[in-house]
Formats: structure tokens, sequence, C-alpha cells
């Protein structure tokens, strides 16, 4: 007799809480069990094919009963995307484009650039391309009035300052960041200004910096503060769709199917509201930190600190307090520590060092140093020396007067007249 062959199931199938399912682990006992064991399996695969297949997510009549077993059963039920295998960011173009579909919206595709990449991890359902979507008129409008004066422009509206509100904690509290710091301090006595605090840095280009910063911080803020709303809109989103799912039974068979698909599709929408609004919320962050930066290099460029040190402080832990707050000071504090035992080392080593060998100079020296050859081969390529033949000198040599420093001439002579 051969050996039965059990009909393929999902990989969530150890996963179901029935009975059922527990037979499936324990081995079969004879051949009577291991044949009722083969079709409950293929039963219990079938119906778990159907209801893959299927668009209702109701849960089990079974546990319609127990208000916590139904939850359960429910949280744990697959959507379509899930039981797709798909990994997070390759389920956004198609979720793209079937909003894009619904919408009417004309959008672009592109290569995406992961598929190979994809396709080597053993991905279901890999996007073959990326989806843009369109820019909005109304929202194109917005960025060309914004646009046609940049500099002039306010930095945020105040009626959206007046309507997203966050809780004061840190970095949500104020505006602008408190910058009254060590290293304000340090900048105004270098520039030896008698104002005591200035709100702005003593140097006219480092304040052309400074403001460039707060208004990025100010922007940045207020984009994260509508990011935090954002992201509670959708959780609210999400609940009332819970709320929407219990009175799902109240409905006939086939309008609890159309409704059910209705909600799978606000919950797919309300599961990209909630990653992008924390996308967002990331991406504000981002540029608040770029704008305390700014601010802070315009403070150390007026400063007494070295140069060298201005990245470290700049890049110091900002707990939204102030503009540079205690951590910057205790940053500063341990730099100085640091230089001050590097000083003391030097000396210390400067003191038990020996004085350096004094070269001596060349007009000191009796002695001109011949050219030393550094090898035979060198020696050899030199070109030999010409050597004049010895001539005799004559013996009538007229001798000098030293007088008039010309020959004198022999007896009996005339002087050459010089015309």
């Amino acid at each position: 007799m051969g050996k039965p062959q059990l009909s393929a199931s999902p990989p969530l199938l150890s996963s179901q809480p029935s009975a059922q399912g527990n037979q499936l682990s324990s081995p079969p006992q004879s051949n009577g069990h291991l044949s009722d064991s083969v079709s409950t399996t293929s039963s219990m695969a079938a119906e778990l094919q159907s209801y893959y297949a299927s668009s209702s997510r109701s849960p089990s009549p079974d546990l319609q009963t127990d208000p916590l077993l139904s939850s359960l059963a429910h949280e744990d039920a697959p959507s379509e995307w899930d039981r797709a295998s798909l990994p997070e960011d390759t389920s956004y173009p198609h979720f793209l484009s079937k909003m894009a579909t619904s919408l009417q919206l004309a959008t672009t595709a592109q290569p995406d650039p992961r598929e190979q990449r994809l396709q080597v991890l053993k991905y279901l359902h890999i996007p073959k391309e990326v989806v843009s979507l369109p820019l909005h008129d109304i929202l194109a409008d917005s960025q060309k009035a914004i646009w046609n004066t940049p500099y002039s422009s306010r930095v945020t509206k105040r009626s959206l300052e007046h309507k997203y509100k966050v809780q004061e904690v840190a970095g949500f509290g104020k505006t602008q960041l408190p910058h009254q710091s060590l290293v304000v301090c340090s900048a105004l006595r270098k520039s030896k200004s008698s104002k005591d605090f200035a709100s702005t840095p003593p140097v006219r280009d480092m304040r052309i910096m400074d403001s460039m910063g707060k208004r990025s911080y100010q922007n940045s803020m207020l984009s994260g503060k509508i990011a935090v709303h954002q992201f509670f809109y959708t959780q609210y989103l999400y609940s009332n769709m819970e709320d929407m799912r219990k009175v799902v039974d109240t409905l006939p068979v086939p309008t609890q199917e159309a409704f059910n698909a209705i909600l799978s599709n606000f919950e797919e929408c309300s599961k990209n509201m909630i990653r992008a609004a924390d996308d967002a919320f990331d991406t504000a962050m981002r540029g608040a930190a770029t704008g305390i930066c700014t601010r802070r290099l315009a403070w150390l460029q007026c400063s007494k600190l070295g140069v060298d040190i201005h990245a470290k402080v700049a890049d110091a832990p900002c707990l939204g307090d102030s503009l540079f707050g205690d951590k910057v000071k205790d940053l500063i504090e341990g730099l100085k520590e640091d230089c001050t035992t590097m000083d003391a080392l030097e000396e210390d080593t400067e003191h038990h060092s020996k004085q350096p060998f004094k070269q001596q100079q060349p007009s000191q020296r009796n002695f001109n140093p011949r050219k030393s050859f550094s090898s035979a081969r060198q020696y050899a390529s030199s070109p030999p020396k010409q050597f004049r033949p010895y001539k005799q000198q004559s013996s009538a040599r007229a001798p000098r007067d030293r007088r008039s420093q010309k020959p004198s001439q022999p007896a009996g002579q005339k002087p050459q007249q010089s015309f």
C-alpha cells in the first residue's frame, strides 16, 4: 500500500488555534487514524485555501460567542498584503497604483532598482516599477506663491501656529531656543562689546547665518507638530474602523462581503498614512537639527574657542531646553581639562629634553669639502681631466717696477709712445 500524499497547506496552518490543528502535530497511532488524519488535513487545507481566496475577514463562527477569542481571531487573520509575503516598502507601489486608479490620477512609472535584489532574496510579487504621483493644482499654486518671494516670505503661517499645538515637551515649548550660554559670552567678550547680552552674533555674516538657522528651525518644528496631528488622525481612523467591524454581522451576507472589502481598503490606507506621518516627522526633526547646528556654528565662529573644536561643540546633544545647554557646557569643560593636561605634559617634556644639536655655519668651516662619488660607476663615467703641457719659462724676464706698476724698459731702448 503506497504512502498517502498530503495536500499542500499554507504556512499559517500550524498557527491556527483549533483542536484539529493540534492533532496534526501528534504522530498517528495506526493506519485507521492515519487515514482519518489525512482526510482531516485535506479538508482543513481546502477550507483555509477558500478562506484565503475570499475577501471576507469576518471571524470564525465558532469564536463569535466569546468576544475575547473573537477579537484574537480577528487580529490573527492575515490581510491580503500579509498573505503575499511582501516587504513593507515593496507593497507601497501597489497601494499607489490602486489609489491612482480609484482617483483617476495620471501616474508615472519608473523602473525599480531593487528588482534584481528582491528576486535573489525570493520575494513574491516584486514591484517592477516605482510609481510617482502628480502634484495637485492647489498645492502647485501654493508652491508658486511662496517661491515667488522666497526671502521675504514668512517662515510659517500664524494661523497654523495657533492651530497645531503640542504639549510643552523638549523642543516644542517655545518658537526659538534660548541661546544665552558660555559660548555666547565668549563671543561678546571677543568682540569687545559693551552689551552683556545680545540676541544676535556680533559679526554681520554670522548674524545672517543665525537668522537662516532660526527660520529653518521654526519651519521644521511646525512641520513636526502637523505630523504629530496626522499621526493621531490615523489612529483615530483605525479605531473607527474597528468599531465598524463590530456591526458587520448585523448586515446581510452579500453586504458583509462588500463592506469587509471597503474596510480592508481603509485599513491599508491608514497603514500608509501613519507611516507617512512618521516619515514626515522624521524629516522635520532633521530640518530642525540643521537649524540648531547652523545657529551654533554662527556663535562659535565669533567666540574665542578654537576652530578645531567647533564641529565637536556643534554636534553635542540638544535637549530642547536651550541652544547649547548643559551638554555643551560639560563638553567644553572636558575639552579645557584635556588641553590643560596636554599643555602640562608638553612643558614637562620640554624641561627634561636635551638641547638640540646646533649645526655649524658654513662660514665657520676652514675647508672646502670634496665631491664624493657615490659609486665606482659614477666615478668611471666622469670625464677625464685635461692636462696642459708644461712650458718652461724663460729666465730673461724683465722685472717690474713696483712704483709705476709697469715693466721697466731695458737700457738702450726708447719708451714706446702711446697715441
